[in-house]
């Protein structure tokens, strides 16, 4: 019997490219409007994704906050920090853009849900569970989520084995009664080396099922039930 039915985030439930490249958009115009003078566009863009690979995996295992983040981005762009709330409410806009993967995602949780399976949401990201769950209920998607982990609050990043605990712990679920549905090599491995089966969607062949779209991942889930 499976007790929980575990989602990757973004790649998997929903598709956050066109938010990003929104964002990228915005983020050129406003620092073409702060930049420091004798600075060009190009070497504040070159310095600013170079000081956010630094800043990365801090933000997303919540040793360091978005917030401060922005902080320290600033501070050594010698951009001022007064700006840093247009600068968020431009990511917060761009981020609500996110879409789901495909339509089939809805209806496929829809059903996955009448099998009486619990679902999660596990995504690395620095931004809260707070903060994604007003996107699903955007999608539409909410009341088919049970719980939402997210690598800033629970320390850990898939494919780290202590990630994919965090959410067998609440649900109080053992690996053999488990499922993750992910698209990256390494996040599946990791899932199987706990014992979760593994559904690949539109990712990695190594797994116990492979999906195309949702109504396969439907059925692969029919198919280990």
């Amino acid at each position: 019997m499976i007790k929980i039915v575990i989602f990757d985030g973004n790649g998997v439930l929903y598709d956050v490219s066109g938010a990003a490249k929104l964002f990228y958009s915005k983020m050129k115009e406003f620092l073409k409007r702060h930049k420091p003078n004798g600075a060009t566009l190009e070497e504040i863009l070159d310095r600013e994704s170079r000081i956010w690979r630094d800043l990365d995996d801090a933000t997303k295992r919540g040793k360091l906050s978005m917030r401060d983040a922005h902080l320290k981005v600033f501070e050594e762009l010698g951009i001022p920090t007064g700006l840093i709330d247009e600068y968020e409410e431009m990511d917060r806009k761009a981020f609500a853009t996110t879409v789901l993967t495909e339509p089939d995602v809805l209806e496929a949780l829809r059903h996955i849900k009448k099998m009486g399976t619990h679902t999660a949401l596990l995504s690395d990201s620095a931004r809260p569970s707070a903060e994604l769950k007003p996107l699903l209920e955007k999608l539409g998607i909410a009341q088919y989520i049970d719980g939402i982990f997210v690598s800033s609050e629970i320390g850990y990043e898939k494919p780290e084995k202590e990630a994919y605990e965090a959410v067998l712990k609440k649900f109080v679920a053992a690996p053999a009664d488990s499922v993750f549905v992910g698209h990256d090599k390494e996040e599946l491995a990791g899932a199987r080396m706990l014992g979760i089966r593994t559904i690949s969607y539109r990712g990695d062949p190594i797994c116990d099922c492979v999906a195309q779209n949702f109504k396969q991942v439907e059925s692969c889930i029919k198919g280990i039930l």
